[in-house]
């Protein structure tokens, strides 16, 4: 039926007809959702599955017949905060409009103190995935970072100085002092993350956990892709900025400029002006930064270029727009019999498609 497949055939022109591609057809089947995924590769029906995290290699690893095919990437999965007021529409003035209690820097490393990554890890991805340090986290300008300390002390002592206090003793801060809230706000936050994503889903559950023992609070709403990642044109409300965290993976590509550019300069904040461009959901404006991409955009030389994005990413981690998690592998299971195939995280998977073969 039409929107079940995509059938794909060698074509006839390739420079290396009639002896590749090895197969003569390649069909690319819709399914549901993972599990339904799983269960099609488990059974044979399919022979490659792709859109597979690391807990799903865990799963298969007594399958003798099922092959895990595992390189990082440059993909982060990672909390986005926003620093304007979430319940004004697309502020393109952050600075005097920010959000009541992510606007203020102290708060915002009192929240990535307070996350165990190691644990995230261990819990969530067996162990299998790098914690995250940056946004360049891999390839040609990899930026090394030790990763954030956990330290749920210096998270409490980060919030009492940003004036939020536990005065009633309920477990929850209250703003006794804070900048931007009201006194007596209670210290509660909303994160916006993916339906139907266990990983995200179960990551949310122990983010939740973890910023409770320094008393902020952590609600979570679940909402399909389509919702999150919707365009401007729809209201959607990473683009409006009507939010406090977001959970998602993204990453750079090979060249890591359109990428920083796009979610951190503060030129790409999404406005009515702009006609909702951009992705600096966070509305971070850091002067500094943008200038020192500008310089990196313009230079042809590597050596600047990569001293430049160093020294942007420091600024970067400092100022800590987004918390970033853990690093995700890119990861496909085949049956055996898939020959040929080979993981590249930078380009679409079928990038060596005419090398696969079936064998017995």
């Amino acid at each position: 039926m039409p929107g079940e497949h995509i059938v794909y055939v060698p074509n006839e022109n390739y420079r290396d007809y009639p002896a590749k591609p090895g197969l003569e057809k390649l069909i690319v089947r819709i399914v549901s959702d993972r599990a339904a995924g799983k269960a099609l590769l488990q059974s044979g029906q399919i022979d490659i599955l792709g859109d597979v995290t690391e807990a799903d290699v865990v799963e298969f690893a007594n399958e003798p017949d099922i092959v895990a095919h595992i390189k990082p990437g440059p993909t982060t999965e990672r909390l986005v905060l926003n620093l304007a007021n979430p319940h004004l529409d697309a502020t393109a003035d952050p600075l005097n409009n920010p959000h009541w209690v992510l606007g203020d820097v102290r708060v915002r490393r009192a929240i990535q103190y307070a996350i165990d990554k190691a644990y995230l890890n261990q819990a969530v991805l067996s162990g299998l995935a790098q914690v995250g340090v940056s946004e360049l986290n891999n390839g040609w300008v990899r930026v090394e970072l030790a990763p954030s300390e956990y330290s749920p002390a210096k998270a409490v002592v980060l919030l009492e100085e940003a004036g939020w206090i536990d005065q009633d003793g309920d477990g929850i801060r209250e703003c006794r002092g804070c900048p931007y809230a009201e006194a007596g706000d209670p210290l509660r936050l909303k994160l916006h993350t993916t339906l139907g994503d266990t990983l995200r889903r179960d990551t949310a559950q122990h983010l939740r956990d973890m910023l409770q023992k320094v008393g902020i609070a952590l609600t979570t709403e679940y909402v399909p892709p389509t919702v999150l990642f919707g365009s401007w044109d729809t209201s959607a409300f990473r683009k409006h900025g009507h939010f406090d965290l977001l959970l998602y993976a993204t990453g750079p590509g090979v060249d890591p400029q359109p990428q920083l550019e796009q979610y951190f300069h503060k030129d790409n904040i999404p406005t009515a002006a702009r006609g909702g461009s951009g992705a600096n959901y966070s509305r971070w404006v850091n002067d500094e930064f943008s200038s020192l991409l500008d310089q990196a955009g313009a230079t042809p030389e590597v050596e600047k270029r990569v001293m430049l994005y160093r020294r942007a990413i420091g600024i970067l981690s400092e100022e800590v727009p987004h918390i970033y998690l853990y690093d995700r592998n890119s990861i496909y299971l085949s049956r055996r019999q898939v020959q040929g195939f080979a993981v590249n995280p930078w380009t679409n998977q079928t990038w060596n498609v005419a090398d696969w073969t079936i064998g017995e």
